[in-house]
């Protein structure tokens, strides 16, 4: 559209000049023959009509340069966006690898025979949900499996395996209120049994700790699976005491414990095979 519109002025200009030119020339006094005006109104004419040919020329030229510059462009704005794109599959192929490094690491460390799956499904406005993980039967994975995972050095339960399908698998958080573990003090020795307490703040709750196990406890102090007729193995962290009261009605102390493991970050589950699931 604007490459007719210049041709059109271009044309335009022509014409008036030509117009223009031929009643200068005519009108001149120094005009003495016919032939003469006509040799100097056609030179003329040839100067006019150069310069209006060279500059539609230029103009087509422009044009098509800019045509040239446009597909250039758009060419190197697609190699810059596949590049991107490859940059972003490089670093995250990267820390997959870091992840998966870690993991193996974290594997060969465990007591146990164990098998890693991530989580490909969770609520994470209800910590308390059960947690879908990508492996089932088919990786040897049965219910009743206690699950842990690693965060900041330390080894934590999550949970235990409640369904299995032969692709994924149902994990039972420890958050839960149905979930109960054998615990005891990671100091003292004192033994307890650990519930879940408050699906709002994530805390856990553990019972039947004697009063007498108040001067040997802090707060800070571990928790940790005691294995005692459980499906849970012992020595496995499951949190790190926040409140210890003493109730003047109860033989027992009234102790608090946020989780070892932050499940809002979770990823990546180690599922233990113990002695092959399905005990209670």
């Amino acid at each position: 559209m604007n490459f007719k519109r210049k041709i059109d002025r271009s044309l335009t200009l022509f014409i008036s000049l030509f117009v223009l030119s031929s009643v200068l020339i005519l009108s001149n006094e120094n005009f003495r023959s016919t032939k003469e005006g006509a040799l100097t109104l056609f030179s003329f004419f040839q100067r006019v009509l150069d310069s209006t040919i060279k500059g539609t020329a230029s103009t087509i030229n422009s044009v098509g340069e800019l045509k040239n510059l446009r597909t250039l462009y758009e060419a190197q704005n697609r190699e810059l966006v596949e590049y991107r794109g490859i940059e972003r599959e490089f670093l995250e192929v990267k820390r997959e690898n870091i992840v998966f490094k870690e993991l193996l690491q974290f594997k060969d460390s465990l007591f146990h025979d164990s098998i890693i799956c991530e989580i490909i499904g969770k609520d994470p406005s209800n910590l308390t949900s059960a947690i879908t993980i990508s492996k089932g039967s088919n990786y040897g994975i049965k219910v009743n499996m206690p699950v842990v995972s690693e965060q900041d050095g330390l080894v934590g339960v999550v949970g235990k395996v409640i369904s299995v399908g032969r692709y994924s698998s149902l994990v039972l958080p420890l958050l839960d209120q149905r979930s109960y573990i054998a615990g005891r003090l990671a100091t003292s020795r004192f033994e307890g049994l650990v519930r879940g307490y408050d699906s709002r703040d994530g805390y856990l709750q553990l019972d039947y700790v004697k009063k007498i196990a108040l001067s040997e406890m802090n707060i800070g102090d571990l928790v940790e699976t005691s294995g005692m007729n459980s499906i849970y193995p012992k020595g496995y962290y499951i949190g790190r005491i926040i409140s210890i009261k003493k109730l003047e009605y109860e033989t027992s102390l009234d102790i608090k414990v946020e989780p070892i493991i932050d499940f809002s970050r979770l990823e990546y589950l180690s599922v233990l095979n113990i002695n092959g699931g399905d005990s209670e």
